[in-house]
């Protein structure tokens, strides 16, 4: 059975898809981080129920994470309906969300401060701010990250859809999503299926976004010399692509998954979110 320093180094090597030097580069350790740096993204199922206890086990793990001036701007529909999760499939064109035996949909809610707001006749005026907004997402992406570190460590594979957003509106319609409320992003949910074809995905080298004291520009160039051929091996045993690279300009440089949601701006404008 491997010891602590050896799973340490094995996971490390499967993260940055190369050796890390522990010496120049020390890295604490414990089951936590284990869990942590041992996640890896799961798209194919067992066909197996995910029960009441764990839903209820990873909302307390989200409602137990930080939250903007505590407003806990944030709400979560779980649905097992399979007919409703083969709608969101199509809204999100993943058709492995299908197969998921939950979807949670992490939705930014500031409905609720608005009902408070009402009681005394007012309106909650911090809405028209873009700010809030900011505050808004934050507070979905901590709590559903919570949600995620907790499904792991009961065993669960999860994978973020941020492609609920290509349709908003129908998702909105689909859970009856109230005014003041964005469906921000869907998580799939259920137990991983060994046979998946997958492993932990490696990421840029730690020196690319750990920055000591000020940011160094002169960082990336290199680092990026470092990890492109570290990708491409990856993204192509996976047929992902070509390399982490060519997703950027895929995915990015080329905008092309942005332009379908262009229709957001006005959208939540309508949702009462005057981004001003």
């Amino acid at each position: 059975m491997p010891n602590e320093l050896e799973t340490k180094n094995r996971l490390l090597a499967a993260r940055y898809g190369t050796d890390f030097d522990l010496t120049s580069t020390p890295v604490a350790w414990n089951e936590t981080l284990d869990l942590l740096v041992r996640h890896r993204t799961v798209r194919k199922y067992l066909v197996q129920p995910v029960d009441d206890a764990l839903i209820n086990t990873v909302a307390v793990a989200a409602q137990s994470a930080a939250s903007a001036s505590n407003l806990q701007t944030w709400s979560v529909v779980e649905v097992r309906d399979p007919a409703t999760i083969r709608e969101i499939s199509a809204v999100c064109t993943q058709p492995h969300v299908a197969a998921a035996p939950a979807v949670l949909v992490w939705v930014a809610d500031f409905s609720r401060v608005q009902t408070i707001a009402e009681t005394t006749g007012e309106n909650a005026e911090s809405i028209q701010y873009v700010d809030t907004l900011l505050s808004l997402v934050l507070d979905v992406g901590i709590a559903s990250q919570n949600a995620v570190v907790a499904a792991e460590s009961l065993g669960l594979g999860t994978v973020y859809l941020g492609s609920v957003r290509n349709n908003a509106q129908r998702i909105s319609e689909l859970l009856d999503l109230p005014h003041l409320t964005i469906p921000m992003v869907g998580l799939s949910v259920g137990w991983p299926d060994p046979s998946e074809d997958a492993d932990i995905k490696p990421r840029l080298p730690l020196k690319t976004v750990l920055h000591h004291e000020k940011y160094d520009t002169e960082a990336f160039g290199p680092a990026l010399e470092e990890y492109e051929p570290i990708s491409a091996e990856y993204y192509r045993r996976y047929n992902l692509g070509e390399s982490w690279t060519e997703r950027v300009h895929e995915r990015a440089v080329d905008g092309r998954s942005e332009r379908n949601k262009a229709y957001m701006t006005q959208w939540l404008k309508d949702q009462g979110f005057s981004l001003t």
